[in-house]
């Protein structure tokens, strides 16, 4: 999970889209408080590392409490670690 800064960007929604050092591919799911993302970090020499993005919605984003608590998820996301 990646915490991301408001405003939120409407050309997120595009392929291609860039967010922060993340090249967003395309929407995977939209949920009630936030949209999830195929992304790539791309590198030096062609490398790229997919991964995957969640964005607060804007309308969710100017709430500190949920703010916290999409923090939190993302810290307790940042643990896991898998070889796949």
């Amino acid at each position: 999970s990646v915490v991301g800064p408001p405003p939120y960007e409407p050309e997120a929604n595009r392929s291609g889209a860039r967010f922060g050092k993340y090249r967003l591919i395309r929407e995977i799911a939209v949920g009630g408080m936030a949209k999830i993302y195929l992304a790539a970090i791309d590198g030096p020499g062609g490398f790229s590392k997919m991964c995957v993005v969640k964005r607060i919605l804007p309308e969710h984003s100017q709430f500190a409490e949920f703010s916290r608590m999409f923090v939190t998820e993302a810290r307790v996301a940042a643990l896991l670690n898998h070889p796949h």
